[in-house]
């Protein structure tokens, strides 16, 4: 069946750009071929007014909706339905707005026909949904030929770490990237595509491109996606499908997405295109389904041990438990392929009982044979704690064997804790009753918060080493983020176990940040139960693992001050000036985050990352970097709240160099071990800094401009009877900073003469009664040199004067 023929507009897109802050509109090709040559250097706005190009009013609605998206902060979406003159007829034109407010831009999509309504796009992006999605790409291969239907592709992607970018940024920073990912598809594709957000971080676009330019058009896809404002790299895996005709919509969009997860997770393969091998290498569900009891019973699964090293000693210090199927005819079948089936057809928890009964067996001939033992880590998922009395059916295996529950560490996967916290938890106090130390595995995978640290009691935390790429422009970026990582983990003085190290460098960078336990092919292979024997019985062994859950005072608040999930955040983003959370350890100080405010305090046009990633002490010379690590020691030793002004040079690319006094208020966190965390308030006092040297520097200027006239000047309290004299009063005349009750000292001194006593008392008098203006010529010192002398008073906002400002100058002969 034909589709109906206005699907086919969908397609006649015509984008627009807007610049809000320089107030200029570029327009494609598109909109001319479209819409007709009418559009120049006048506002959109008055172009659709006064062109015919559009019905009456129209202006009005589009600028309306234009102006009001761009003063909402909290939109970047906006739809308007507009009436516009379209080959020689005047047809309903959708019309979607897409603000970026990084680079303060606003894309305008004008399709002709209003093809969908709001219920088929997706509320943040703008982006078809996917069920959409799969209806147009059907009747778009309905009507197209063979050999234009193989010039197309269907693209499938996610990002790598989404989660993980949520848990350390923020729900906001996720959501401005997932926009851009967006906004490169619509760019990416122009008017020969479409695209969808299916959910959370994943995507699906369909676009021109012919078999062999993939390559280089998801490069260039790739690197635009990641040109995202973070401290850490923005990556993607994605999977392309070259269409066929004869494979229908979700044909297409299923085998984007099995190429998509052959390399999900990598950091070295961005990309991969669907081959039918891809297909046929994989074991169908039911295969694998039919074949599971038998291999069970056969004993066709075999336990693997993957020694765990401490790096800075080079000692054994545990293992891990690998399962692996060694079929009689298909060979060695990876646990990747059986694993999630058996998850979902429920045989893991089978499987897992099997490999928890095959460690205590070796465990047992450890024991037996006396082998100097470390602990060995097993696996449960999710469907194991919840299968009813697991955990009592391990502890009477363990029994059984007569093992000591310190040699079993039990892995709970990262995903388990997804919305069963309380009952994770109450499986890891079941675990501890019994002596188990329980561990977190694949840690940063993407489905938990942060926060779960803090609230499962889990005893070490287990990360991937995806995180760093052997691409070494990726590296740096992977490499700020497993620091932060192992940074937050630390201030609950959890051991952390980085697992999937490869190479020495990446040893030595894991022991640079506080991660001393590495698992990987850099020491050794998952090694059968005979060969990790005779290790043991030939290798020296470390001290194991056990619960260190820190009981240092403030660790968690600091905890929560890492995180992006705490009211601490919250607080620390919107409702303080420029604020940093920085560690120090050792004379080192560490920036982990900024707000913006502090970003726009000190100017010159930095971002957050080129803070964090520079060196300590950067913008510091020795004088304030002295004076910085001063009052860093004295609050630790305190624990008062410090504050201390320091110059800084900081250059930029844009700004330059410049030097900045930083006036800071430092406090105090937390504490761990021998990490200190600190909050620090700042305000950039240069400028007033430099007024107060120029005034001191007329202040000089006026000091010896006065010295050479003979004026003297005082400062008289109406009410103290105190006077304060200026300086060469003081120099020349002897008078101290204050005379109390004057003028009594004067007269005494014989500074003035006894006989005018009685008149400049009267003086006095009058000033307390409230005259403004007194002088009069008066001989003074013991020369009598006359001198005129002048009071000005001065009135409080009552009227009562309560100051006035005396001069004495001599009378030339």
């Amino acid at each position: 069946m034909m589709p109906r023929p206005q699907k086919q507009c969908l397609y006649r897109n015509a984008f627009i750009t807007y610049d809000y802050d320089k107030d200029i509109f570029n327009y494609s090709r598109e909109v001319t071929e479209i819409f007709g040559d009418h559009f120049d250097k006048r506002p959109l706005w008055d172009i659709l007014d006064e062109t015919g190009i559009a019905a009456a009013g129209t202006g009005k609605i589009f600028r309306k909706a234009l102006n009001a998206l761009i003063a909402d902060d909290s939109r970047t979406v906006a739809n308007e339905e507009l009436s516009m003159r379209a080959d020689s007829d005047y047809k309903k034109v959708n019309t979607i707005f897409l603000k970026n407010p990084f680079n303060r831009t606003v894309t305008i999509s004008m399709s002709i026909v209003n093809r969908y309504p709001l219920s088929d796009k997706d509320e943040l992006t703008g982006l078809l949904t996917k069920n959409a999605f799969i209806e147009e790409l059907n009747d778009l291969m309905t009507v197209r030929s063979e050999n234009e239907i193989k010039q197309h592709i269907v693209v499938y992607l996610d990002v790598i770490r989404f989660k993980m970018i949520n848990d350390i940024f923020g729900a906001k920073k996720g959501d401005e990237l997932l926009k851009h990912v967006a906004e490169v598809i619509n760019k990416t594709i122009g008017n020969s595509g479409f695209g969808c957000r299916i959910e959370s971080d994943r995507f699906m676009f369909y676009t021109r491109c012919s078999r062999d330019m993939v390559n280089d058009f998801i490069t260039e896809f790739l690197e635009r996606v990641s040109n995202f404002d973070l401290s850490l790299e923005v990556m993607c895996n994605a999977g392309i499908y070259v269409m066929d005709k004869c494979v229908n919509a979700e044909g297409a969009v299923d085998r984007a997405i099995i190429a998509q997860k052959s390399i999900k997770g990598s950091y070295t393969r961005k990309f991969t295109v669907y081959q039918e091998t891809l297909r046929n290498d994989l074991l169908t569900e039911q295969e694998i389904s039919g074949l599971m009891k038998t291999a069970l019973r056969e004993e066709q699964f075999v336990v693997y041990y993957q020694p765990q090293y401490n790096h800075t000693t080079g000692l054994i210090v545990g293992a891990e438990a690998l399962v692996r199927w060694r079929h009689p005819e298909r060979g060695l079948i990876s646990p990747g392929v059986f694993i999630p089936i058996y998850e979902k057809n429920g045989f893991i928890t089978k499987l897992d009982m099997y490999v928890f009964e095959k460690v205590c067996q070796f465990l047992s001939r450890c024991i037996e044979n006396k082998v100097h033992m470390v602990p060995v880590s097993i696996n449960l998922t999710r469907y194991d704690i919840f299968s009813p009395d697991f955990i009592e059916k391990l502890e009477d295996i363990r029994r059984q064997y007569a093992v000591p529950s310190k040699y079993i560490r039990v892995e709970i996967t990262e995903s388990a804790t997804l919305g069963n916290s309380e009952f994770i938890n109450e499986a890891v106090r079941k675990l501890h009753s019994y002596g188990y130390i329980v561990e977190m595995d694949d840690f940063g995978s993407g489905y938990s918060s942060l926060n779960i640290l803090k609230d499962i009691d889990f005893d070490i935390i287990k990360l991937d080493m995806k995180f760093l790429d052997e691409d070494k422009s990726s590296n740096k970026r992977g490499a700020t983020i497993l620091s932060s990582v192992v940074r937050m983990v630390n201030w609950l003085n959890l051991p952390v176990i980085a697992e999937g190290v490869e190479t020495a460098e990446q040893a030595d960078f894991l022991e640079s940040i506080g991660c001393y336990y590495i698992q990987g092919f850099y020491y050794s292979k998952p090694l059968s139960e005979l060969d990790y024997m005779g290790l043991l019985q030939n290798s020296a062994t470390g001290i194991a693992l056990t619960h260190m859950r820190s009981t240092e005072e403030n660790a968690e608040v600091a905890f929560d001050f890492l995180t992006n999930d705490a009211a601490e955040s919250f607080i620390f983003n919107n409702f303080v000036g420029g604020a940093a959370v920085f560690e120090y350890k050792n004379g080192n100080a560490d920036i982990i985050r900024v707000n913006k405010k502090f970003l726009q305090e000190i100017g010159m046009n930095m971002t957050e990352h080129d803070l964090m990633t520079a060196e300590s002490w950067r913008y510091f010379d020795e004088t304030a970097k002295d004076v910085y690590i001063g009052t860093l020691e004295r609050i630790i030793e305190t624990g008062q709240e410090e504050e201390c002004i320091t110059w800084r040079t900081l250059k930029s690319k844009c700004c330059g160099e410049e030097r900045l006094l930083i006036r800071s208020t430092i406090q105090l966190l937390g504490k761990s071990g021998d990490n200190y965390l600190f909050y620090s308030r700042i305000k950039n006092i240069t400028t007033q800094e430099k007024k107060y040297r120029e005034l001191l520097h007329e202040e000089e200027n006026f000091k010896r401009a006065f010295e050479q006239i003979d004026v003297y000047m005082w400062e008289y309290n109406i009410l103290t009877k105190e006077m304060l004299p200026c300086y060469r009063c003081r120099k020349n005349l002897g008078l101290p900073s204050v005379v109390k009750n004057y003028p009594e000292p004067v007269f005494e001194s014989g500074l003035f003469p006894s006989d005018y006593k009685d008149m400049y008392y009267d003086w006095m008098k009058q000033l307390e009664s409230g005259a403004r203006h007194i002088e009069g010529v008066i001989p003074l010192t013991s020369q009598r040199i006359p001198f005129m002398i002048r009071y000005t008073t001065e009135f409080d906002e009552t009227g009562r004067p309560f100051k006035a400002y005396g001069s004495a100058t001599r009378i030339k002969e």
